[in-house]
């Protein structure tokens, strides 16, 4: 004799996580605003007779928060054609010109990848409360 099945759906008692959506993407403006704000701080330039135009530090943008599927997504970063040879990817991480990035980091000029960490690292908190988790 067959068996027969009986499929009853399993109902979660509480959601998986807490989240305040809204505090999340407030948290991850706040990042992106700080990257912006960072990315226009320049190191104290070595006696050169180059003179800066700041370009650089008024081509950050920061774009989001959005959701791409189902990530909430925040975009900051410089958009100058040369961003990538000043404040590049530390090396190793993924930068196009790595030799330029390490005579940046010489001059003091902080890559992309540590000033986003520096700057995520003072919104974490705001992030972890807003998904309730300590």
């Amino acid at each position: 004799m067959p068996q027969k099945f009986k499929l009853v759906p399993i109902l979660l008692k509480h959601p998986v996580v807490k989240a305040n959506i809204g505090d999340v993407k407030g948290a991850l403006r706040k990042w992106g605003l700080n990257m912006v704000r960072a990315g226009d701080d320049y190191p104290e330039q070595l006696p050169s007779s180059y003179r800066r135009t700041h370009k650089l530090g008024q081509s950050w943008t920061t774009k989001g928060p959005h959701l791409k599927g189902r990530d909430v997504v925040q975009e900051s970063g410089p958009n100058a054609d040369y961003a990538a040879r000043v404040q590049g990817y530390s090396p190793g991480v993924g930068s196009k010109d790595e030799q330029q990035t390490k005579e940046m980091a010489r001059r003091n000029w902080e890559p992309v990848d540590v000033v986003g960490q520096i700057e995520f690292d003072g919104v974490l908190p705001e992030i972890q409360r807003a998904l309730n988790q300590p």
